[in-house]
């Protein structure tokens, strides 16, 4: 009986991401100006002093949820908190930057656009909580020094999604899911979806195309820089962050508390295989270590082949998620053919694709019982009916 229980709780603690105390969960800001990194001063101080306050709160956010330390600079240039440092970020020169970001060598930059200060509109509604985002990414780092070592190896590039590696869809879109997680959590409402009636600033992308390698519509794609949203305006074009509504979803899904919607996460980047087919093997197995830990129902414990389909059953539900949406009109009864080779070629893997069927009763029939049979052409498939 003892050997039993000893072997389950070995079982329990390697299947668990371990919780680290965080060296330091504070924060100190300086100009990105060397050699000397001054401290702001005039405005610009005050811009360092509100960002230190979301910095400061925010790890300590993701501290309680057990994610791992952040691969962050210190004050004295190196990743390893000493006595009585903090990490340290810095502000950007350019005020025209709306952006932060982090980067490989645990470097934080931070904006200073007038427009962080006074917020008040979509874009920065969202915007205001870039360095959430941030420190996510430092996590995501310190959790898997091999996956920094893969986005350091310059991985593949995705062509029709300008600025992208094969793994962005989980590195910027998990980040772009806590950042409104965040937000959600300080306004106390649910953020919403754009294409899904919010009048909220977010990114998006289709969905009838690969999760992991996307495509985006040849008038949002820009070689350059990518481009910002205007202040006013809700939507920005994005494979990777766009792709945030689907881990948002998987939160609420397999989760049971506020808290594990976020710490789920945790599972994705402790990872048991390289990270070469885009992080596909790790993402499965870590869905299925979290939905396993928290106890998720049977439809949610098979990992992320059973989860996208969930997804986009519960979640995708309007027309505006879908590049190509053909319409069909049929009578009682009637019958609908299509084949993948007029439809938009074979269905990628993690994709979707979907119709919007009507049904004309025959007249003075007001209600009609019905049955819908897919079949699908796919080798080993058979019959589904819905």
């Amino acid at each position: 009986m003892v050997r039993t229980v000893l072997t389950a709780l070995l079982v329990l603690s390697v299947a668990t991401p371990a919780a680290a105390q965080w060296p330091t969960t504070e924060w100190s800001i300086v100009e990105d100006a060397p050699p000397e990194y001054d401290p702001p001063e005039g405005e610009r101080e005050l811009f360092a002093f509100k960002h230190i306050g979301i910095l400061d709160g925010a790890s300590r956010w993701f501290e309680s949820l057990g994610f791992a330390p952040p691969y962050q600079r210190t004050p004295d240039g190196d990743l390893t908190v000493g006595p009585d440092e903090t990490y340290v970020a810095f502000l950007k020169a350019d005020a025209a930057e709306a952006s932060s970001s982090h980067n490989n060598a645990g470097y934080m930059r931070l904006t200073t656009h007038p427009g962080f200060r006074t917020v008040g509109t979509p874009f920065w509604d969202l915007m205001e909580m870039s360095a959430v985002h941030e420190v996510f990414h430092a996590i995501q780092k310190g959790q898997s020094p091999s996956l920094t070592a893969w986005m350091n190896s310059l991985p593949p590039k995705l062509p029709e999604c300008p600025g992208d590696t094969d793994t962005d869809w989980l590195v910027e879109g998990t980040a772009a899911a806590v950042q409104i997680r965040w937000i959600e959590g300080r306004a106390g409402v649910p953020y919403g979806h754009p294409f899904a009636g919010s009048s909220r600033a977010a990114w998006v992308r289709h969905f009838d195309q690969s999760l992991v390698r996307g495509s985006l519509p040849p008038e949002h794609r820009n070689p350059g820089p990518r481009p910002e949203m205007t202040e006013m305006e809700t939507l920005s074009w994005a494979c990777d962050y766009g792709t945030w509504y689907f881990w948002y979803a998987v939160g609420e899904m397999i989760a049971r508390t506020d808290a594990e919607k976020v710490a789920y996460m945790r599972y994705l980047f402790t990872p048991s295989a390289p990270w070469s087919d885009g992080g596909l093997t790790n993402v499965d197995a870590g869905l299925r270590a979290a939905a396993a830990a928290y106890d998720a129902i049977q439809p949610y414990r098979n990992g992320l082949y059973d989860l996208y389909p969930e997804f986009v059953a519960q979640y995708l539900t309007e027309d505006r998620f879908y590049g190509t949406l053909e319409e069909v009109d049929l009578g009682a009864p009637g019958l609908f053919e299509t084949t993948s080779s007029t439809s938009g070629g074979p269905l990628a893997p993690l994709a979707s694709r979907a119709w919007r069927v009507r049904v004309r009763l025959p007249e003075g029939v007001s209600s009609l019982p019905y049955r819908i049979r897919f079949t699908l052409d796919a080798e080993g498939v058979t019959d589904r009916d819905a």
